[in-house]
């Protein structure tokens, strides 16, 4: 059977609810509205060509376990259609690949956002006057990554600076709107690059008023972020008004 055949019909209606969480085959039968005789049938084939998984769930109840469907690896397929070409490929999504693909199936504002973000912090950091050739390749790399693997966090960016770096690690201070969700996400990340090497990512993620009020009592943490910094990327001038505020 042929990949695309896999991800047509009702199969495809249970993936796109098993790519929201995992569900029992009665689930999945109410959710489709397809009868749980056909449901059966259906996940048996998804999980022999390895897009399902499914795993006992012990209960309190008597009786046999509950059964919980999920998604197995993560798939794409990639469809070229032009002037003397013809190609559809299925492939299995690493990481770097899902970035990719992250890129691509963003949608339009999300892309454009996120898009400058990313277009105007490369153009700082291969302008920064400290750092070698090979550094600039590797920050802008790194940075690259980590905007697409978390573009649902770089929507709410105001302003972006670089606080020190060395051979292994990376420091940023952050003025994000949404530092909640920030923090509990994006505060310190391990990357690895498509060669092994690895880079750890730290944030400082701060509301524009927690930079304001910690400067304004002349908190040592804030004055010193703010005097030390290397701006990448902001908007309205954000960093640098609070390094003038400074």
């Amino acid at each position: 059977m042929e990949f695309e055949d896999l991800i047509t019909g009702t199969k495809w209606l249970l993936l796109k609810e098993l790519s929201k969480k995992e569900c029992s085959l009665s689930e999945l039968a109410k959710k489709t509205d397809t009868s749980t005789a056909n449901v059966a049938q259906l996940l048996r084939l998804l999980v022999a060509y390895k897009l399902v998984t499914k795993r006992k769930l012990k209960t309190n109840q008597r009786g046999k376990p509950k059964t919980l469907y999920g998604l197995d690896q993560g798939y794409g397929m990639l469809v070229t259609i032009g002037d003397g070409v013809a190609v559809k490929k299925s492939f299995m999504l690493n990481p770097r690949l899902k970035t990719m693909s992250d890129i691509f199936m963003a949608d339009a504002a999300l892309k454009k956002s996120v898009h400058d973000i990313v277009l105007f912090s490369i153009a700082a950091l291969l302008q920064y006057p400290d750092f070698s050739d090979e550094m600039k390749e590797e920050q802008v790399y790194f940075l690259q990554k980590l905007f697409w693997t978390y573009d649902h966090i770089w929507v709410h960016l105001k302003g972006l600076a670089l606080l020190s770096y060395n051979t292994k690690k990376t420091e940023y201070l952050a003025i994000i709107d949404d530092v909640t969700k920030a923090r509990k996400e994006m505060s310190n990340i391990k990357l690895a690059r498509y060669d092994g090497k690895e880079r750890e990512m730290i944030f400082w993620n701060h509301t524009e008023d927690e930079v304001l009020q910690g400067l304004a009592k002349n908190e040592h943490y804030y004055t010193s972020k703010i005097k030390q910094c290397h701006i990448v990327y902001e908007k309205e001038n954000v960093l640098s008004k609070l390094k003038v505020g400074e």
